[in-house]
């Protein structure tokens, strides 16, 4: 941990100088905060999820509907987890979401055709806020004390051998979930 402003802060794991809204595979895993079981539980090797897990679950399979540059290769709910395979097909600016709304939205999707340099591409970072942004307000309707880890972990595939192996351990998942580090 470093300093900032006299604060401790969170170092990064991200790759510096990499750009996260290029084309690939992803590997990410998002815990909830403290490993607290929100998403169901495993019984002999099966995954039985809560209505938080289901939530997690039917808002992964919309998400990737509303993103026309983004696909799911393999996931898993697990009780305090999930893990996905998120692909990136194309590099896209935000600017191709805003297509409705409000006035002031129409104004600033002006402004931005006016100015593309204004508006970002969607990286990885913006489709993860976006997910536990749009999942903890789902979820919190239901159970207000619900709350993710502040970071999420993401690994660039680099191979067809390691996207594989991480096909796999997803796929294993609950049966190892004995074993899992994040089991507490």
């Amino acid at each position: 941990m470093s300093l900032f402003k006299n604060k401790y802060r969170i170092e990064s794991f991200r790759l510096p100088f990499y750009d996260y809204s290029v084309p690939g595979y992803y590997f990410i895993t998002i815990c909830t905060k403290n490993r607290v079981f929100y998403f169901g539980n495993i019984m002999d090797g099966k995954l039985i999820l809560s209505r938080e897990g289901l939530i997690v679950k039917r808002n992964l399979q919309i998400f990737k509907k509303n993103f026309s540059n983004i696909d799911l290769d393999a996931f898993i709910v697990m009780p305090n987890h999930f893990h996905m395979i998120l692909i990136i097909k194309k590099q896209i600016s935000c600017g191709a979401l805003i297509n409705q709304g409000s006035a002031q939205r129409k104004a600033y999707k002006l402004r931005i055709i006016n100015n593309p340099m204004l508006l970002p591409v969607i990286s990885l970072g913006y489709i993860m806020r976006l997910f536990k942004a749009k999942s903890s307000f789902l979820i919190r309707k239901k159970n207000k004390n619900f709350c993710w880890q502040t970071l999420y972990h993401e690994h660039i595939v680099r191979n067809e051998s390691e996207l594989n192996r991480i096909r796999e351990y997803i796929q294993n998942n609950p049966k190892n979930w004995i074993k899992d580090r994040n089991n507490i």
